[in-house]
């Protein structure tokens, strides 16, 4: 099989991914062809944004970054803060590192998602006082059982086992 035909049946389910809405990708820790995968502009820029036509937001795994430039001209549209900064992207912008229209991309990017899902609506909560407690565990075993029996698989009923009797 060659490179190209190798590519291509690796990509068909991103591909699909990005036809059928895909907002965000995660570029993970690892390497590919020797440089990170947050870090690589022929799988971020070339092949996911421009091949598959993604248009939505790029942002790394955990340590998955080595600096800003080479993420931000790598492909990503979002940076951890251990490396990105309103003043390093400012310097990377002024000695012209990043140019305006990528970084145009990256914000329209980041503000897409808030776009497409409606949060523009007027609905969205004020932020709260920081001393507000907020007790996030009150109902967990209501809503994991809730949730849990919504997301049962189904099973074949195979020599009609099913209901179980008197299970253990």
């Amino acid at each position: 099989m060659d490179d190209k035909a190798t590519h291509e049946t690796y990509l068909w389910p991103f591909y699909d991914a990005v036809k059928n809405g895909l907002g965000a990708v995660m570029c993970a820790m690892n390497k590919v062809n020797g440089t990170l995968a947050c870090e690589n502009s022929d799988l971020l820029m070339k092949t996911l944004k421009t091949e598959l036509g993604f248009p939505g937001l790029v942002w790394p795994d955990f340590n998955a970054q080595s600096s800003a430039s080479a993420s931000a001209l790598g492909g990503e549209d979002y940076g951890s803060s251990t490396y990105w900064s309103t003043s390093t992207i400012q310097k990377l912008l002024s000695n012209g590192t990043l140019s305006e229209a990528r970084f145009n991309d990256m914000a329209i990017r980041n503000l897409m998602a808030y776009y497409y899902v409606h949060l523009d609506n007027g609905l969205q909560p004020t932020t709260r006082p920081t001393d507000t407690y907020v007790g996030v565990r009150v109902n967990h075993s209501k809503l994991i059982r809730e949730n849990g029996a919504k997301s049962m698989a189904l099973l074949k009923n195979k020599n009609g086992a099913l209901p179980l009797k008197s299970p253990h």
